[in-house]
């Protein structure tokens, strides 16, 4: 077995690459005494076929008074075993990747975008703020049906 290929869990994937794709912070817009505090959470996918990818993104976003005050966003890049992503590749050249895959996939990338902002907000007045749990199965509510995208 290739060193390479012994990479992958029993499952047959792996995380490639963590990527920052945004990230801004601004203080000056936080308000600690409002209770006028918004959050929003985004989600994207991508696929890469040459490297039998698949890229979960998630974006949070903070505010209050109209104001953005924390913006994060990551990839999580996942390389697939072969066996794994031919068992996922449709003759069209679709990937369909199933509902409750897809959902642990986004798990572990709002765990690392967690931790993430617990870092970058470390030793300032927006540390007070956790990303709460996040209900993944309302954002993943079927299969997935992936084309390819430009790799950025």
């Amino acid at each position: 077995m290739d060193r390479k290929e012994g990479l992958f869990n029993p499952v047959g994937f792996r995380l490639h690459q963590i990527t920052t794709e945004q990230f801004a912070l601004l203080p000056e817009h936080y308000d600690p005494g409002t209770e006028d505090v918004e959050m929003s959470v985004g989600l994207k996918f991508g696929m890469y076929e040459a490297e039998r990818m698949i890229a979960v993104f998630v974006k949070v976003q903070f505010e209050n008074q109209g104001k953005v005050y924390l913006l994060a966003e990551l990839g999580h890049h996942y390389q697939l075993a072969p066996e794994t992503w031919g068992s996922m590749k449709s003759e069209d050249g679709k990937l369909t990747v199933p509902k409750s895959f897809a959902a642990h996939l986004v798990v572990l990338t709002i765990g690392t975008l967690r931790g993430f902002l617990h870092a970058k907000t470390e030793s300032t007045t927006l540390n007070v703020l956790i990303l709460p749990t996040v209900n993944v199965t309302e954002m993943v509510t079927k299969d997935l049906e992936l084309s390819e995208n430009p790799r950025p």
